[in-house]
């Protein structure tokens, strides 16, 4: 036989306590029992937050029926957590590292330049050596060739 009685929750009812009369006809095992609770069997109990602090809330059936949901739920909240703060390190990372490959990057361009231009002036040295030619470079830039007046090889 199914229950065909709708259950309203009012504002102060108590969600996680269900107290519902034992129907005409039931027998309850405890009735004769002393009543465990210092609190009087007339009023409903209440959550308060030393009730919740205390632990009281994870006895309901409810509570224990979806413990492992709830655990479930914890540990993804842990690793969404965790996973955020991982995001963060690894886009300060991409930017450390991007900052280092444009300082690598000017660098390159620096030492280039200077291997251009040595070369660029042994090439010219290699040349004046190889022609047997009596030029000396100047000590001062930019780089004049000077020929030496007083010499007897004159091209024609």
């Amino acid at each position: 036989m199914t229950d065909t009685t709708k259950h309203y929750i009012d504002d102060e009812e108590d969600i996680l306590y269900d107290e519902t009369p034992p129907q005409e006809g039931e027998i309850q095992a405890d009735e004769s029992a002393p009543q465990p609770t210092a609190q009087p069997t007339n009023q409903k109990r209440k959550n308060t937050f030393w009730g919740v602090m205390g632990g009281s809330f994870l006895e309901h059936p409810w509570v224990a029926s979806n413990l492992r949901l709830g655990l479930v739920l914890v540990f993804m909240s842990i690793v969404n957590i965790w996973n955020g703060y991982e995001a963060i390190d690894q886009v300060r990372q991409i930017g450390r590292l991007e900052e280092q490959v444009r300082d690598y990057r000017y660098r390159a361009l620096f030492k280039a330049s200077e291997v251009t231009a040595m070369s660029q002036k042994l090439n010219v040295e290699k040349a004046i050596q190889e022609q047997n030619l009596a030029l000396t470079l100047s000590q001062t830039p930019p780089y004049i060739l000077y020929r030496p007046t007083g010499s007897t090889d004159k091209k024609k």
